[in-house]
């Protein structure tokens, strides 16, 4: 285990400056999904609606111009305790994003405002906002905001298009991936994880600028913390769907029942230290670097 830990350690590099980039959100009366380079960042499918900050350093592979795809649903409500979702957008539905960034080599500098976004409206007579194209059963916009960070990732760019293979034999191997990955947990081998996810792991702790060997050991330890609970146990892979992403260079599967939608299919059974019964999710997308080689984690 020494020698995968000091291997990943070694290969991340340690910049003076550490632009982290975030991605704030509030919403109201829709679900969403949001995405930075065409990776997902965030998605909701739930009634009401969310405020929220999250870090998308690791959507961004180098410093430039980066995509940003805002993908808006119909809301859900409440009816017989069953969550249904509306047929449409309704003049409520608000969705509010600005993208924002901090040094964190310097704790007192204040977050700087990049980039903002609301959706189109019109002001009623009293002066409440309403969404313009109320009545709409999707909503979809794409821009562009500008990032500056010290590292470059290779990441799923050079990555084989998957979108042009064949997705019956696809879907098959991405499900053999997921299986795999499974079996490694169930087994709780945790050095086949770590080794399995490398590259994956590289990426992520270098664009979150963690670059020592604790970090990596932080890792390792969110992915094997409820290994010892003694109702530890992996849910079955089941309603999912393959999903593309990253112009169609990674793939990988999610839920489609509407109380776990959009979530990752590796999920975890356990107790917390008040003995409720939690679930951890796990989520991993897929690429194929190289014509004919195997579908390895990316992120």
């Amino acid at each position: 285990m020494d020698k995968i830990i000091n291997e990943i350690a070694s290969q991340l590099v340690t910049f003076k400056d550490k632009p982290s980039y975030h991605a704030s959100i509030n919403t109201s009366a829709c679900s969403f999904e949001f995405l930075v380079n065409d990776m997902p960042v965030l998605s909701y499918y739930n009634k009401g609606g969310i405020a929220t900050s999250v870090p998308i350093n690791p959507q961004i592979l180098k410093s430039g111009i980066q995509t940003f795809t805002i993908k808006l649903y119909p809301g859900y409500y409440k009816e017989n305790k069953q969550l249904i979702q509306a047929d449409s957008l309704t003049k409520d539905t608000k969705f509010n994003l600005s993208f924002s960034h901090k040094d964190w080599s310097n704790l007192g500098e204040e977050s700087k405002i990049d980039f903002e976004f609301s959706l189109p409206h019109t002001i009623t007579e009293s002066g409440i906002k309403e969404f313009k194209l109320a009545g709409s059963p999707y909503f979809e916009y794409e821009g562009t905001f500008n990032a500056d960070v010290p590292y470059s990732l290779k990441g799923w760019k050079e990555s084989v298009d998957l979108t042009q293979e064949n997705q019956e034999d696809l879907e098959i191997e991405v499900v053999n991936a997921y299986m795999e990955l499974r079996n490694k947990f169930q087994d709780k081998n945790i050095k086949d994880i770590i080794v399995f996810n490398k590259v994956k792991l590289i990426e992520r702790l270098q664009s979150i600028y963690s670059s020592e060997k604790n970090d990596v050991l932080e890792v390792i330890d969110d992915y094997s913390e409820n290994f010892d609970n003694s109702l530890f146990h992996l849910k079955p892979i089941e309603n999912y769907k393959l999903y593309f992403f990253g112009d169609g260079k990674t793939v990988c599967l999610l839920r489609t029942d509407l109380k776990n939608k959009r979530e990752p299919v590796i999920r975890i059974g356990y107790t917390n230290e008040k003995g409720k019964k939690r679930l951890s999710f796990y989520g991993f997308t897929f690429h194929r670097p190289v014509k004919r080689g195997p579908l390895v984690p990316i992120r």
